[in-house]
C-alpha cells in the first residue's frame, strides 16, 4: 500500500471535487490517499514541506497549471517522491512534454502504469524551473499576462477563450512598440562567439523544444540529458524578429538567420550591463536581477510520463494559482 498525497485545485467546484475524490477512492482503494485543497501558495508550502521532510508520503499528485507546477517542484527537487501532474492550466507546458492528461481517468490510468523517469530542472540564481524561459520581450509578456490576470477579472475569462493563444497575441501588441534591446554579457563555456557583449531583445532559456504547445522554440531539445537550450534573438528591428519568431513558431527556423544564436549547454551566466531585468520561466517572473546564473540540475525531478503519446490536453484554462 503507497501513500499517496492528493493536490485538487482549489478553482474545482465543490461537486467537482466530490466527483474527482469518489473516482480516486474507488479507483486507488489499496492505498492511502490524503486530499488537500489549499488555497494558496503558502499552504502548499506548508503541507508539501511537512509530507517531504518526515517522508511520509510515497507519491504527489498536482492539479494545476504551470505556475502551480512550479511551486511544486522547488520543495520536490532531489527527492525520491515522483509527482504526477493533472493538468488544468493555460499552456501546461510540462504536462504536455510528459504526455498527460488532465482526465482524472487517465491520470489513474498514468499512475498505474508506473512509467517514471527523472528530468533536469534549470536553476536560475538557485530558483528552479522545469520548461522554458528567459529575458527581454518574452519576459515582458508573461509578466503582463499574469498582471492582467490579477487585476482583470474578465482578462481571465478571455484567456479561457483563448487558450495558450494568448501569449502569441499579447507578443504581437508588444511587437507594436518600439524595439528595445538589451545590452549583455553572456559568458558560458559553450557560447559559440567570440565576443562576448551581445545586443539582443530577447534571450529564451529553454529545457524542452515546444513552448506553448506549438511553438517549437528549440527543436531536439531534451530535458534530461543535463543540457538546456539558449537562443539569442539579435535583430535591430521589428520585420526581422517578427520572421524570426514567427519561422520559429512554424518549426522552419532559418539557420542562415546571423541575428539568431542557438546552442545547448550546461551552464551560463547573463549580466545586464544597463537596467534590471526581469527573467520568466515556466510561465511566471521568478527573478529582477542584473545578474542571471543559469545551469542544468541534472536529472533533479521524478515525474510520471503517459506510456500514451496520443492523449490530448483539454483547454479548461482557468489558470490555477494556488
Amino acid at each position: 500500500m503507497a501513500k499517496i498525497s492528493i493536490y485538487l485545485s482549489k478553482s474545482s467546484s465543490s461537486e467537482e471535487v466530490l466527483t474527482y475524490k469518489k473516482y480516486l477512492k474507488e479507483s486507488l482503494f489499496r492505498h492511502d490517499l490524503i486530499f488537500h485543497r489549499p488555497s494558496s501558495l503558502d499552504e502548499i508550502n506548508e503541507s508539501l514541506s511537512k509530507e517531504l521532510m518526515s517522508k511520509s508520503v510515497d507519491y504527489v499528485f498536482a492539479m494545476g497549471g504551470d505556475g502551480t507546477i512550479h511551486q511544486f517542484i522547488q520543495m520536490m527537487c532531489g527527492t525520491e517522491v515522483p509527482l504526477l501532474i493533472i493538468p488544468t492550466g493555460t499552456a501546461n507546458d510540462l504536462a504536455s512534454e510528459l504526455c498527460l492528461s488532465s482526465k482524472i481517468e487517465q491520470a489513474v490510468r498514468t499512475f498505474l502504469d508506473k512509467k517514471i523517469q527523472s528530468i533536469d530542472l534549470i536553476s536560475v540564481n538557485r530558483h528552479l524551473m522545469s520548461t522554458c524561459g528567459g529575458i527581454g520581450i518574452s519576459s515582458e509578456v508573461a509578466g503582463k499576462i499574469n498582471d492582467l490576470r490579477l487585476d482583470f477579472p474578465w482578462f481571465k475569462k478571455f484567456v479561457s477563450l483563448v487558450g495558450p493563444g494568448i501569449y502569441p497575441l499579447v507578443l504581437g501588441i508588444y511587437f507594436l512598440r518600439k524595439l528595445q534591446s538589451h545590452r549583455l554579457q553572456i559568458i558560458s563555456p559553450d557560447f559559440p562567439e567570440l565576443n562576448n557583449i551581445q545586443e539582443a531583445s530577447m534571450v529564451m532559456i529553454n529545457n524542452q523544444s515546444v513552448l506553448g504547445k506549438n511553438f517549437i522554440v528549440a527543436p531536439g531539445t531534451k530535458n534530461n540529458d543535463g543540457k538546456f537550450n539558449v537562443t539569442i534573438f539579435k535583430h535591430k528591428n521589428k520585420l526581422s524578429l517578427i520572421q524570426a519568431v514567427l519561422m520559429i513558431g512554424l518549426g522552419k527556423k532559418d539557420l542562415s538567420d546571423k541575428n539568431l544564436i542557438n546552442f545547448e549547454t550546461s551552464e551560463i551566466e547573463i549580466t545586464s550591463l544597463s537596467e534590471r531585468l526581469s527573467f520568466f520561466g515556466d510561465g511566471e517572473v521568478i527573478e529582477k536581477s542584473k545578474v542571471f546564473k543559469i545551469s542544468s540540475v541534472r536529472q533533479s525531478l521524478k515525474v510520471f510520463k503517459s506510456k500514451n503519446k496520443n492523449y490530448s490536453l483539454p483547454v479548461s484554462l482557468d489558470e490555477v494559482s494556488l
